[in-house]
């Protein structure tokens, strides 16, 4: 990998974060030469990122005016929700049978280290392990490209879990309870479980759309 794509991909990422973690805002224009110097490199690898994040649906270009954070698709977070809710209950039942002491080691560990940044708050931290914990299944039952392939699927749910780690009135402790129990069915090997509790945290997401709509109206697309 050259040098110059090293760049491209870091500037991508660096932009795709800023606009997932909400410091670009759902609606917002975005300014090339902000970007451009805020992130101290040239107008290239700014607009090159901007065409990809544009693919993705991150961006929206407006003709005569500019380039725009994409408003937020209910219905694109609702169908999104479904794939990664059934594909992660598909993935654990391959993936239970293949647990080792390692991997159910690991499993703990970041289920602890997660119950832990439940409670100093960091939900950002919580949002990153509850990503780790998902992943190691999918690593587990040997489907990583799976995996990855879901992160670009997914990325109008990923917007709305990012939006309601800011929104302090919402409990997470119901969720953490449910990666508890999950810890469990899997040292029990209850692949049925597992999968019931996969989908119940997809579950819990949908149920506050639409408290979060009503909290941040204009972040959202009302088709």
């Amino acid at each position: 990998m050259t040098q110059t794509t090293d760049l491209q991909t870091e500037v991508y990422l660096r932009i795709k974060q800023l606009i997932l973690h909400f410091d670009l805002t759902p609606g917002k224009r975005v300014n090339k030469a902000a970007l451009m110097t805020l992130l101290n490199v040239s107008s290239t690898p700014v607009r090159q990122a901007m065409l990809r994040l544009e693919q993705e649906g991150l961006l929206t270009v407006r003709p005569q005016s500019g380039s725009y954070v994409s408003l937020i698709d209910p219905a694109i977070v609702k169908q999104s929700g479904f794939i990664r809710g059934n594909l992660s209950g598909a993935v654990m039942g391959k993936a239970i049978p293949l647990f080792d002491a390692t991997s159910l080691a690991t499993l703990r560990n970041l289920t602890a280290q997660q119950e832990a940044s439940l409670y100093l708050p960091d939900y950002d931290e919580y949002f990153r392990l509850e990503d780790q914990i998902q992943a190691l299944f999918f690593q587990v039952a040997d489907m990583q490209t799976t995996w990855d392939w879901l992160q670009v699927v997914q990325l109008q749910f990923t917007r709305l879990r990012f939006l309601r780690l800011q929104l302090v009135e919402l409990n997470w402790h119901q969720m953490f309870v449910t990666n508890e129990d999950l810890v469990t069915a899997v040292e029990d090997g209850d692949i049925d479980a597992a999968v019931v509790l996969s989908k119940q945290k997809i579950t819990l997401m949908e149920d506050d759309l639409g408290l979060i709509q009503q909290m941040h109206p204009e972040y959202f697309d009302k088709g």
